[in-house]
């Protein structure tokens, strides 16, 4: 490329996608088959264009399995771009389309020219239309050869109504265009199993209909191979530790005892593992374990975690009511048969609304509900001994009271009846 080609390629190099992508933990060996395996995952790979949309539940190592596939998996053949989401970092359809353009011009220079004819310069403002045709055209061209675009945690973007409406449309008339034909392009997106993020890309199941894989629905799989990583980092901190064999096998124990592990769970026990002190006896272990649910002690703070899912709530008031039934059921019993008997809403549109109305904060498995953790109740309920001493919560972090709970479950029973 001549100078002034340079120049206009780098206007292109708008976020520090490298950076984010290469921060995301590495794929341990034996994980991600739930995705690599799956049939339509190779239909995908076997196609000469067309999309995959990928979901899966908050802490299920979407990304991981994202850098995977950019790093490793992936054909070295095909021009490779991506774009990490990241909330509050990475978060617009404009930085990921510019990331795209910087990437894909860096591994097939001659397709500048379709940044040239858009008469691209240091004073243009490029609106997301212009930089899709960019694309587009660049896709389209000869010298293109095969195209993939790996676009993680969609869920994470700002302003998701506008945003991945615009990019929903664009990929949903591409792939249903002629256009596509002239291509060798892929694109596989992630997300979150977001009711207004999925549904955005509907009309892509009309031309593709392998196009959606439900991670949510692989739970089995994925916690098998969460117990992969398990192994692999008790074993890192046994070594580090020198935990004695009675130890490491209690901890083992204990850990197993978890239900509903993830891979953002793995990462925050075994952080806040090897940055506290404890004891090398079985003793030991329960102690530093009984602290797990500590605001102040949990690493990370997966508070903000919980904090920032609920946010996203465009109806608060129904989130109280759904989140206050579920609180004082499961602190009965940690798994309540539902669906059964509940009003006349068919039982599987029940389940997704009511996944989609906690921010995926429950899971649900053979008609049972329950917590992703137990530390999501221990954020939304208030002890009573707290009550009188404490401030009126700010946000959804004790937002919740036994009490509460209880006159909620009672209004909803006698309504109900």
């Amino acid at each position: 490329m001549s100078e002034k080609q340079k120049k206009l390629h780098q206007l292109f190099h708008v976020a520090d996608y490298e950076t984010l992508k290469d921060q995301v933990q590495d794929r341990l060996e034996g994980t991600c088959l739930w995705l690599l395996d799956h049939p339509n995952y190779k239909a995908w790979w076997n196609a000469t264009n067309g999309p995959l949309l990928v979901s899966a539940d908050p802490g299920c190592g979407k990304s991981v399995l994202s850098k995977y596939l950019v790093d490793h998996a992936l054909p070295r053949s095909a021009a490779i771009c991506y774009f990490f989401f990241k909330d509050r970092q990475q978060t617009t359809i404009k930085a990921a389309l510019c990331s795209l353009i910087h990437q894909l011009i860096a591994q097939r220079p001659t397709l500048i020219r379709h940044a040239e004819a858009q008469g691209v310069s240091e004073e243009s403002r490029l609106y997301n239309k212009d930089l899709w045709r960019i694309l587009e055209g660049s896709c389209s061209d000869p010298d293109a050869g095969d195209v993939i675009f790996v676009l993680d945690a969609l869920d994470e973007c700002d302003g998701a109504d506008t945003e991945l409406g615009f990019l929903a449309r664009t990929f949903n008339q591409y792939f249903s265009s002629a256009q596509c034909a002239k291509g060798r392009l892929k694109v596989l997106l992630t997300s979150r199993p977001y009711e207004g993020v999925t549904q955005e890309f509907g009309e892509l199941e009309d031309s593709f209909p392998l196009v959606r894989i439900h991670g949510e629905q692989e739970l089995e799989a994925i916690a098998g191979e969460v117990d992969k990583v398990v192994e692999f980092r008790l074993a890192k901190l046994a070594r580090k530790r020198r935990l004695s064999p009675k130890a490491e096998d209690h901890l083992r124990a204990k850990l197993r005892e978890t239900p509903q592990r993830t891979y953002l769970w793995v990462h925050l026990v075994f952080r806040y593992l090897e940055k506290n002190v404890f004891k090398n006896t079985p003793a030991g272990i329960d102690d530093v374990l009984e602290n797990l649910g500590e605001v102040d002690t949990l690493p990370g703070n997966i508070f903000d975690v919980y904090e920032r899912t609920l946010q996203r709530s465009r109806d608060p008031e129904e989130v109280r009511k759904a989140l206050s039934i579920l609180s004082i059921a499961l602190a009965a019993s940690p798994g309540q048969e539902w669906f059964d008997d509940w009003a006349d809403e068919d039982p599987r549109d029940f389940e997704e609304r009511l996944r989609d109305l906690t921010g995926l904060l429950i899971v649900l498995v053979k008609g049972k509900v329950i917590f992703i953790h137990q530390t999501v109740k221990d954020f939304l309920l208030m002890q009573p001994s707290e009550g009188a001493a404490c401030d009126p919560p700010v946000g959804w972090k004790h937002c919740l009271t036994l009490p509460g709970c209880h006159e909620v479950l009672s209004v909803a029973s006698m309504l109900f009846l």
